[in-house]
């Protein structure tokens, strides 16, 4: 229980500082991805996290069973920043990839093309065994 605790407060860490980040004083668009967890057991929770800040949005999230779009289209021309969590499927092992791809507008309407992966390894759980008494 204590470790599904630590890894929602380190998903919301990552949320939070993400947050900050984006409201910096730079126009640029940027996206990113990442994973709560990068190697895990069979069954573990793992989320994935998007961030995508700008004033245009046109991405797509794909892989390993997620499929999702990220957009934002600010009628203002100013940046918004927009966050989309996906829960990874851990149910077997592997590596599991989750990509980012499209592109992003600025408020200096310049556009970043972005592509980006994230890779999870998951691993079959392993039981431990016991000495045995004699």
């Amino acid at each position: 229980m204590k470790k599904v605790y630590k890894k929602l407060i380190i998903l919301f860490s990552m949320i939070i500082i993400g947050i900050i980040l984006n409201c910096s004083a730079s126009n640029a668009a940027s996206a990113t991805i990442s994973a709560s967890s990068y190697n895990v057991n069979v069954g573990e929770n793992v989320i994935i996290t998007v961030n995508a800040n700008g004033c245009l949005s046109e991405l797509t999230v794909s892989g390993s069973g997620i499929s999702g779009r990220v957009d934002i289209l600010s009628t203002d021309l100013t940046n918004q920043s927009k966050i989309e969590t996906y829960k990874l499927d851990t149910s077997t092992a592997g590596k599991k990839t989750v990509t980012l791809s499209g592109s992003v507008v600025d408020a200096d309407r310049t556009e970043l093309p972005i592509n980006k992966t994230v890779t999870v390894t998951v691993e079959e759980t392993k039981e431990v065994q016991k000495p045995v008494e004699t």
